[in-house]
């Protein structure tokens, strides 16, 4: 199913220009950005530390150890659930934020930032329920994991949710963010970007197809990685 931005925006301004840009939510993925590559790199790192500190915070709460060899162990058995998904969100979200205003004092910017950061924020954890509404709609209607159909069922009614879900944070969203900044002249788009923290799920329906399959659960750790995405769209963002 392609995913097509609702709107598109040219012209990016650049952060030296004379003229202050005007404020626009426009669906470029950080990729494209125009920040210098030091200026990315600083967004990375500040996004990378917001998750492992995520994780450091999920390690203790959880009674482990954050000495290396015990912490390396908690990353690789570490259930992929909602808690662990939102709390590695908030760290990604903040992380970015910080990198974002690092690198750029532009008050049109920032307020650009800030605004991707409530839709990131909403699209990490809204699809999560639209998944486990399908998943508690799915065990009401007995379809079970015995059989090729069911698993088939299951495993297409996840990727559906998923979607499904992006959508729905798509549009609450931009309905949540227009209040908070008061400007609804434009909206945010779907971006493809915006897969990347639903991995997990992904996986999911990829292991009622191939129950313990080793290439699969090694696919899960990745997670904390694709996480990192939305930092970065964040930490990129600019007013167009």
């Amino acid at each position: 199913m392609q995913i097509t931005p609702i709107n598109s925006y040219h012209n990016r301004t650049n952060t030296g220009s004379k003229t202050a840009p005007a404020f626009g939510h426009g669906n470029e993925s950080f990729w494209k950005s125009d920040y210098s590559t030091k200026d990315k790199l600083i967004v990375a790192g500040t996004t990378a530390l917001g998750v492992m500190g995520s994780l450091a915070v999920l390690a203790k709460t959880r009674g482990h150890s954050l000495k290396p060899k015990a912490f390396l162990k908690f990353l690789k058995d570490m259930p992929i659930e909602f808690s662990s998904v939102a709390t590695m969100g908030v760290g990604t979200c903040l992380g970015g934020l910080a990198g974002g205003y690092l690198i750029d004092k532009t008050k049109e910017n920032r307020k650009a930032k800030r605004r991707e950061a409530v839709m990131q924020f909403g699209n990490i954890l809204i699809p999560i329920g639209t998944v486990k509404l399908t998943d508690l709609a799915l065990n009401a209607l007995k379809v079970g994991t015995d059989t090729i159909k069911d698993k088939s069922i299951r495993a297409v009614s996840t990727i559906g949710a998923v979607i499904a879900g992006i959508y729905i944070a798509n549009f609450a969203m931009n309905k949540v963010s227009n209040a908070i900044f008061k400007d609804d002249s434009n909206e945010r788009g779907i971006k493809g970007t915006d897969l990347f923290p639903h991995v997990d799920d992904l996986l999911a329906s990829g292991e009622y197809i191939l129950p313990g399959n080793k290439f699969v659960r090694k696919l899960g750790r990745i997670v904390p990685f694709a996480l990192m995405v939305p930092g970065n769209e964040i930490g990129n963002k600019k007013a167009e």
